[in-house]
């Protein structure tokens, strides 16, 4: 496992919500639910994404790297998965 963020953000803890694209994404990928929701835990880097107020959180699953894009929503305090995708074959 990999160790957690040294400096995770504030919303870093709260509850994840899988956008319907992210579900779909996840049956095309064949991640359950429990998987992706494990994968921001031990994220490795975070950074920003490409649309303002998105973030890129890199993991591993199954030994490959996969990026999962959040979007943080401090009027609800909850973070939505936008998507999840590997950046190499497994």
């Amino acid at each position: 496992l990999m160790p957690p963020l040294r400096t995770p953000p504030s919303w870093w803890e709260w509850d994840l919500d899988l956008s319907v694209h992210a579900e779909q994404r996840m049956r095309e990928r064949d991640i359950t639910a429990v998987e992706l929701r494990a994968m921001p835990e031990h994220a490795r880097e975070l950074m920003p994404g490409r649309v303002d107020g998105r973030f890129i959180a890199e993991t591993r699953h199954e030994g490959a790297t996969w990026l999962v894009v959040l979007e943080p929503d401090f009027d609800l305090e909850c973070i939505a998965v936008v998507t999840v995708y590997t950046t190499e074959e497994p």
